[in-house]
């Protein structure tokens, strides 16, 4: 790998940048839209993105520390991402 990012790689890796952005500007809106202050919808809101940031946290790092440290040390990856 040269280091070298072309023109469209850059514009995907913004694009979806900006839609993360987009995103979560959207969802802090029905936070503070006037009768979104219900406690289970914010609770449940909360839940569901912690949720998913965790899924992409074991979906993504997980199996990249398994392939950079090798199958088997797979137990220390893990115990190092539980770890905090």
């Amino acid at each position: 790998m040269t280091g070298d990012i072309s023109a469209t790689t850059l514009a995907i890796a913004l694009g979806l940048t900006a839609l993360t952005a987009l995103s979560t500007c959207i969802g802090s809106l029905l936070a503070f839209l006037p009768g979104t202050s219900d406690r289970r919808f914010i609770s449940v809101a909360l839940g569901l993105s912690a949720g998913v940031m965790v899924y992409v946290a074991l979906t993504g790092i997980i199996p990249e520390s398994v392939e950079k440290l090798g199958r088997q040390n797979a137990l220390w990856a893990v115990v190092a991402f539980t770890g905090g």
